[in-house]
């Protein structure tokens, strides 16, 4: 009985992953449409927090055009290699085009695997005979 209460645990939790990776793979960005946006400044952070670790990160500076009219702004798009001036495919909300979603790429395949696996693991335990 025990396993039966641990695997269906784990299939919700499995089915939280999948839920995620669907929505972050292929609804986050419905109805949003791509341009090109050109990298205007890389700015490099370096924080440290209350127990003295130091956390790096960029932030990514982009410039676009929707309808003739120029938007710019932080982008949450970072991946390495980037330099200033190259250009990068962004997705906007046509009703709001400033607001940007990032493109999902392995993040969204990659939840969705991992739920994938968690739902064989979660039946694995379900179904092992003793």
């Amino acid at each position: 009985m025990n396993k039966i209460i641990t695997g269906i645990f784990c299939l919700i939790i499995s089915f939280v992953f999948i839920g995620i990776g669907a929505y972050v793979q292929f609804f986050r960005t419905a109805g949003y449409e791509t341009t090109q946006a050109t990298i205007t400044q890389i700015e490099h952070n370096l924080n440290t927090n209350a127990s003295g670790h130091r956390n790096r990160g960029y932030t990514v500076y982009i410039e676009y055009e929707v309808d003739g009219q120029t938007y710019s702004g932080p982008s949450d798009v970072w991946q390495s290699g980037m330099v200033k001036g190259q250009r990068i495919t962004v997705h906007y909300n046509p009703n709001n085009p400033s607001q940007l979603a990032a493109d999902p790429g392995w993040m969204g395949w990659f939840t969705l695997g991992i739920g994938a696996l968690a739902v064989l693991g979660s039946l694995g335990i379900m179904f092992k005979k003793d």
